[in-house]
């Protein structure tokens, strides 16, 4: 079977690395990148710079993209599946540039290391550009994958960077219909009005039974539309993505929570993709990934009865999103309307 899951790369040698290769979101003070671990079997510290990008190659070129874009982290054998936010240039942080191309490269400090760093995701939509490079072998190869996972800090906040996941942990929540909880997805709003049409659900190849999804109100209870995926019309053999229409169009009010859930309907466990992110003090790490952490992980058991019958999960979010095919960029009136 297969799900999206972490794709980590395995440091076990001298010289052994990794890299994100990506261009800069923003320009500003750049202070922290943050990774995830995967399993740690002997631990060991990880180097980590910043360096330009060989452009007649696509792979990291060894010079600093600034003279102090360096940072390290210390590990132990316990940190298996662990977010850690590295500062760059200790407490100062560097300048950096929007649109600069650079590489964020983890290195072994081989003493006798066996460990895992994320850097993509499998069973998921390929990309061609962010994309994640290797040192494993004696030369760089570029890792045919999913996205690059990584996050990035500045002075300001986190911001995303288009084309990467942020730095997470990807796996999956097994359940049935008689689970606890049963119900479960993304709480989410926008910061405008917007017509929601369907919706896009990252689905296992193997242990995926009918599923029902679920459009609710803002009063938590209220369910405003439904649709059920039927295991058997479908592609099997790998994990995909099924986009699915919901029977009518919804207008969602402005800086307004709804929910988009998934509810098993039989006894058969389904897996449910999702992944957790690590947060740096008051700032958020889903504010790496788009909407940012205003989408984040909803359930409760049961049909709920109000508002308070759910639970959030700030760092946490569902493989799943909506299909929008109309925004308010005004007033509201018909003239502000924008057609997607």
């Amino acid at each position: 079977m297969s799900f999206v899951t972490a794709s980590p790369a395995l440091l076990n040698g001298s010289g052994k690395a990794t890299a994100w290769i990506f261009k800069m979101p923003k320009t500003g003070t750049l202070k922290k990148i943050c990774f995830y671990t995967g399993t740690v079997t002997v631990a060991d510290d990880l180097a980590f710079r910043i360096e330009t990008v060989d452009t007649a190659t696509g792979d990291p070129t060894g010079t600093l993209y600034d003279a102090n874009a360096t940072g390290s982290q210390a590990l132990v054998n316990t940190d298996d599946n662990k977010g850690f936010w590295v500062p760059i240039n200790g407490t100062t942080g560097i300048s950096v540039t929007k649109d600069d191309l650079v590489a964020v490269k983890c290195t072994i400090s081989y003493v006798d290391g066996n460990l895992n760093v994320v850097r993509t995701v499998t069973n998921y939509a390929y990309n061609a550009f962010p994309y994640v490079s290797d040192y494993l072998t004696g030369a760089w190869a570029k890792v045919y994958n999913g996205p690059p996972c990584i996050s990035l800090e500045y002075d300001t906040g986190i911001v995303p960077i288009i084309g990467c996941l942020p730095a997470a942990y990807s796996t999956y929540t097994s359940v049935n219909s008689g689970s606890t909880p049963n119900y479960m997805g993304n709480r989410f709003q926008f910061p405008f009005s917007v017509r929601v049409v369907g919706f896009c659900f990252q689905l296992s190849s193997a242990a995926f039974y009918e599923t029902e999804v679920k459009l609710y109100d803002s009063d938590g209870s209220t369910c405003l539309d439904t649709v059920t995926i039927d295991p058997d019309v479908r592609m099997n053999g790998m994990s995909v993505i099924g986009v699915f229409y919901f029977p009518t169009s919804h207008i969602l009010l402005a800086n307004t929570y709804y929910r988009i859930i998934v509810k098993p309907t039989t006894a058969n466990l389904s897996y449910y993709p999702h992944f957790t992110v690590t947060d740096d003090g008051s700032y958020l790490g889903l504010d790496a990934a788009e909407l940012g952490s205003n989408m984040h992980w909803t359930e409760c058991t049961g049909a709920p009865a109000n508002e308070a019958s759910w639970t959030q999960i700030t760092n946490k979010r569902m493989y799943i999103s909506l299909i929008i095919d109309a925004i308010d960029i005004g007033g509201g009136s018909s003239a502000s309307v924008m057609f997607l």
